[in-house]
């Protein structure tokens, strides 16, 4: 999008809300957000380095392998809400996050020097950024990326979605892991906002499949490996 074209649209957007037309005015900062994004993302898969196109291949792979839950596909019980309608009654309905095969298709996969960090997700952007040193390190590539993965899919699920996971997650690992409450308390207590329950519970799901000691993914960006 050129600079006038931006600008021009700016400007109707700021007209619109001086004349309190607000609901137009966020129609058109949607629709401005949505051309910018794709815009970006355009930009990025023209120019991509084959390093990113891996990193992205791989990303696409976590997601049908080890992300389908957070997707609400694993569930043979359909998992229902109830919904408000006009006339002022409550009807259940079924959940539907999703209609396409891959959320991920229209992320951002980025190789970068990040100072302080070996990599960060930023929801906003649908970026994910790594350092390119986690590439010399083999393995700690596939944890990175399937640590900032979690948060991805936290973004994108919407607060209702994520309670049902949670509570999902919960039940199929309490059988699996002794002292899981115990590490759910613990964490509760840590200093760390970034790092939900549901990314706990999570964490320690991909733990499992991927047969490594509990806390591995957990703390694997956080330079604490002990904290589970």
């Amino acid at each position: 999008m050129k600079d006038e074209e931006l600008k021009k649209r700016k400007n109707e957007i700021f007209s619109l809300i001086a004349k309190d037309k607000f609901l137009a005015a966020a129609e058109k900062l949607i629709a401005l957000e949505y051309t910018w994004s794709k815009e970006i993302f355009s930009e990025w898969r023209r120019n991509r380095t084959k390093e990113e196109k891996e990193l992205a291949d791989q990303a696409y792979h976590y997601e049908e392998d080890y992300f389908q839950d957070m997707l609400l596909n694993e569930y043979k019980d359909p998992y229902v809400c109830s919904t408000e309608m006009e006339d002022g009654t409550w009807e259940e309905v079924k959940a539907n996050i999703f209609s396409y095969s891959h959320i991920l298709d229209t992320w951002i996969f980025k190789l970068e020097e990040i100072e302080d960090c070996c990599s960060q997700c930023v929801g906003a952007r649908k970026t994910i950024t790594i350092d390119p040193a986690q590439i010399s390190a083999g393995e700690d590539l596939d944890l990175t990326l399937l640590h900032e993965l979690i948060h991805a899919f936290e973004f994108i699920m919407p607060d209702t979605h994520k309670q049902y996971v949670t509570l999902r997650l919960f039940q199929k690992l309490e059988p699996l892991i002794p002292g899981l409450l115990d590490k759910i308390e613990a964490d509760l207590h840590t200093q760390s906002s970034e790092h939900t329950l549901l990314f706990l519970l999570k964490s320690l799901d991909l733990d499992l499949r991927l047969n490594k000691p509990p806390g591995t993914i957990y703390s694997h960006n956080i330079g604490n490996p002990d904290l589970l």
